[in-house]
């Protein structure tokens, strides 16, 4: 296998979304419109009306459906090779032991690879070894015996153990990700939505099904502390979409993560948006897998900053506009925006 670089990134970041699925979930906007308006005596309005999705959401139910199978031991599908009495088939012990790994634990292997490939690409070749096989004739199969069996049944029994352990021990993750709220409830939605009107600002919140919910949020205040949206009450939300920072000498930076694609992955003022789609191109090319890149199309909204402020600095394609309510700064927000960076300004408010 020989990945191209940005397909190793991709991969690398699955297995690091696999192992963070179980402690956070990934917002990402929908359709929307949001606006900042901050004022010179140090008073802001912010506004998002549109859709959220938490990604996170719906890829720990199908993480958690997958997980609750169960393997019911059948003795007459086993097969014992050679002469020599053996208690175990290497290669069927092999194939249940990676059949029972959690979806994190198999993203692990991903990156185990993706190292082991960026190695090879930087490193001579190894020598070739050939390593004798094991005959595959129908001559080399026989039947089983008891004590094999026995043995076989006992080594199955202790996977399934660790596998409803694990089972639990994800699970309770998953509930703590959202705040005590199991994520297989039928009403998890609904309850996720109703604990989100109960916070300021949060004026309705409509859960639509598949992890998206629409919101109208609006809050005023004082910028004499920083400011992020959004922010859940109990919840491990990942990345919010925007951060407002108070600075001495009257500055504000804004920025805004959550609406663009930006060049620095998981970080503040970074793109998670942009490496989560490279990741979904890359992993809903696996028909297995839920297709991201349809998901993250639907991300489509306007970023508006207003201010009688002085504008210091800022990324718009064309800088700003004089309104009636003061210099505009106006961001358009949607998939195709994933070569550019994340909305950012430096304002100062006052004299």
């Amino acid at each position: 296998m020989n990945l191209p670089l940005t397909r190793r990134t991709a991969a690398a970041f699955m297995a690091a979304l696999g192992s963070l699925l179980l402690t956070s979930c990934f917002m990402i906007p929908g359709k929307f419109d949001a606006k900042l308006d901050l004022r010179s005596d140090g008073s802001f309005t912010y506004s998002y009306d549109g859709e959220i999705r938490l990604l996170g959401m719906t890829q720990l139910m199908e993480m958690s459906r997958g997980g609750n199978s169960t393997s019911v031991w059948n003795p007459d599908s086993q097969t014992c090779w050679g002469d020599e009495p053996t208690t175990a088939d290497p290669a069927a012990e092999a194939v249940a032991e990676a059949m029972e790994e959690s979806p994190a634990e198999e993203a692990a292997e991903v990156a185990v690879e993706v190292a082991a490939e960026e190695a090879k690409d930087s490193s001579p070749p190894p020598p070739v070894v050939l390593v004798p096989t094991r005959p595959v004739s129908a001559s080399a199969a026989r039947e089983c015996s008891e004590e094999e069996l026995a043995e076989r049944r006992k080594q199955f029994e202790e996977r399934q153990a660790r596998s409803r352990e694990r089972r639990s021990r994800e699970a309770k993750q998953m509930q703590a990700v959202f705040g005590g709220i199991d994520p297989n409830d039928p009403d998890a939605g609904q309850l996720i939505a109703e604990r989100l009107e109960r916070q300021h600002g949060w004026n309705s919140v409509e859960y639509l099904g598949e992890g998206l919910f629409k919101v109208d949020f609006s809050i005023a205040s004082r910028i004499d502390h920083d400011f992020t949206f959004p922010t859940m009450e109990g919840m491990s939300a990942g990345q919010p979409f925007l951060y407002v920072y108070r600075r001495d000498a009257k500055t504000v930076r804004v920025d805004a993560p959550g609406f663009g694609a930006g060049t620095n992955p998981g970080g503040a003022g970074g793109g998670s948006m942009s490496w989560l789609m490279i990741a979904g191109l890359e992993r809903s090319r696996n028909s297995r897998d839920p297709d991201l890149a349809e998901i993250f199309k639907t991300t489509n909204g306007t970023f508006t900053i207003t201010t009688d402020g002085e504008i210091l600095a800022n990324n718009t394609d064309e800088g700003y506009r004089d309104t009636a309510s003061g210099r505009a700064l106006v961001w358009q927000i949607n998939s195709g925006s994933i070569d550019r960076a994340p909305p950012s300004a430096l304002i100062k408010l006052a004299q």
